[in-house]
């Protein structure tokens, strides 16, 4: 089955109208029901590489009794923090904790010395880091890059013409503001028009999510999360995907990050329940659930999906990939 964005993205949009439609476009998808074995992705480049431990260079899918502490699949230990490391402030560790739960699988991560000292320290799996400092080449080989005071001073505005103009994250103010940006290679002009036309084909999509009668969302203000365009078009391509078939209910989407640029969606959704029984434990219900989850292909594999009291949290590697909409390309 082709694992083509494009074709993947002309799915969304038909499983927005029909139930005929809509398994029709997932038969033609890479939204798919049948187990797949995730790809290994290869990096080779002139980089900085942090050693992977072997129990995490791969996603895993379990399935326990207690639903309020199920891990159904990770690619980075549950509450994993950066460790402090001396002379780092707290807006770099905490800029680091959220690499490190939010970047995913397989990010290249453009860092100066203290972060990429801290994001070594534990918690992270296959996030591939280089140094940012001093020269510009090391993030543009970068997907993602955390500037501090250190690396904005070393790089000058070179840095500025290459990264977003909105932030995925922020911590702190000031000259020890430290942000984490995607970089964007064709400029920050181009990347800015991209993320508004995405957000644009977002709200169409999420207008049409929120009057889904098959979806209920617990949170009355969740309606207008999706109307406006700030959920992940992941999210709403699975959201599009299960409700075909079935009722779902969202216990909440996860607020934006700290500073997180206006155009900037959430990745992370809890569904408390599908067709009225509850989304975690051992009911067939769940496990077809995390089997739906688990047999994805990327870029609509989630890099989580964890049990918690309130339900299944899902969550996907940041930042969003743009245009997987229909329309939202140029």
């Amino acid at each position: 089955m082709p694992n083509d964005p494009r074709g993947q993205s002309e799915a969304i949009e038909r499983m927005l109208d029909t139930r005929q439609e809509a398994e029709h476009a997932e038969r033609r998808s890479g939204l798919v029901f049948r187990l797949r074995r995730p790809r290994r992705q290869m990096i080779i480049s002139a980089l900085i590489v942090v050693a992977l431990a072997a129990s995490g260079a791969a996603a895993v899918l379990s399935t326990h009794r207690d639903a309020t502490a199920t891990t159904a699949f990770s690619p980075s230990p549950s509450g994993a923090t950066a460790s402090a490391v001396p002379g780092a402030t707290p807006a770099e560790i905490q800029a680091a904790q959220w690499v490190v739960t939010n970047a995913g699988p397989g990010r290249v991560v453009a860092c100066d010395v203290t972060i990429c000292d801290l994001l070594s320290q534990d918690g992270v799996r296959s996030v591939v880091l280089v140094a940012a400092v001093p020269d510009i080449n090391g993030v543009e080989a970068a997907q993602v890059v955390v500037t501090t005071a250190a690396s904005r001073k070393a790089l000058g505005t070179a840095l500025s013409t290459i990264t977003s103009p909105e932030p995925l994250a922020a911590f702190g103010n000031g000259d020890g503001e430290v942000e984490v940006t995607t970089v964007a290679l064709k400029g920050t002009d181009d990347y800015a028009r991209l993320l508004m036309l995405d957000r644009g084909y977002r709200e169409r999509v999420g207008s049409s999510l929120a009057r889904n009668p098959r979806i209920t969302l617990i949170d009355p203000g969740d309606a207008d999360t999706l109307a406006n365009g700030m959920v992940d078009s992941r999210l709403c391509s699975l959201l599009a995907l299960i409700s075909a078939s079935h009722k779902i209910t969202v216990s909440s989407f996860d607020a934006p990050a700290p500073g997180a640029g206006q155009d900037v969606p959430t990745a992370t959704m809890i569904i408390s329940a599908v067709d009225g029984v509850s989304a975690t434990g051992d009911s067939a219900q769940a496990r077809a659930l995390l089997t739906l989850l688990a047999s994805q292909q990327a870029p609509y594999r989630p890099a989580a999906a964890v049990a918690e009291t309130g339900g299944l949290r899902i969550a996907f590697e940041q930042p969003e990939p743009l245009g997987l909409i229909p329309g939202a390309k140029p």
